[in-house]
């Protein structure tokens, strides 16, 4: 009982932790066109921008889970949310839209790290038999967060202003880092996934990639 306890709050807390790095993150989506406008950027530019995001996270993924797979999930996952927050700072600091791209490359690195080194933890917290019901309820809190991040961020960036939605993002992506760093386990726990368990778990996180 005491295991299935432990278990549980592990897995609750991936929820929690996939939450608030989805809904950080995702605070600067919509203020990211209209920031970069600001910059003299065009549309092209702004598709760019994005692009960079995207390409980093694709082709970084595979190596971040191998990564995650050699020296434990802990590491890449917290670094994963450090490289969004300093992403979201160093776009506050930005004068052109190259360094904007630039910025957001990074972020696209973070997220590549942050993905599968979170599904690993996910499937150490479950017994095989289990994992559907856990990558459901774990994309279930993911996407709320996707969904509610963009929302907020837009009526931050009205109320507070497009700049300062980037450094709120930033500075909430640092405290969930350090509370996955004080509260994640050290070292996952021994068990094998099969290789078709993980990879069903990653294709229902490719539609909240693309966003």
């Amino acid at each position: 009982m005491s295991s299935f306890r432990h278990r549980y709050g592990l897995f609750l807390l991936l929820c929690f932790i996939a939450f608030a790095t989805f809904f950080c993150s995702y605070l600067r989506i919509p203020v990211l066109p209209l920031f970069a406008v600001s910059l003299g950027a065009g549309p092209v530019q702004v598709g760019i921008i994005n692009g960079a995001f995207m390409l980093a996270t694709g082709v970084l993924s595979i190596p971040a889970g191998l990564l995650a797979d050699r020296i434990g999930p802990r590491i890449p996952a917290v670094a994963g949310i450090m490289a969004a927050a300093v992403s979201s700072f160093l776009v506050t600091q930005c004068t052109t839209p190259s360094q904007m791209a630039a910025a957001y490359l990074l972020f696209g690195v973070g997220l590549a790290a942050f993905v599968p080194s979170m599904l690993s933890q996910v499937a150490d917290a479950f017994p095989a038999e289990r994992l559907g019901q856990a990558y459901g309820w774990y994309s279930t809190a993911m996407y709320v967060a996707i969904t509610l991040g963009p929302a907020t961020g837009g009526y931050l960036g009205k109320l507070l202003g497009l700049r300062q939605v980037f450094y709120l993002s930033a500075g909430l992506l640092l405290l969930v880092a350090l509370l996955s760093l004080a509260f994640l386990p050290r070292s996952p726990v021994v068990r094998k996934v099969a290789p078709h368990d993980l990879l069903a778990a990653s294709l229902t996180l490719l539609p909240a990639l693309s966003l």
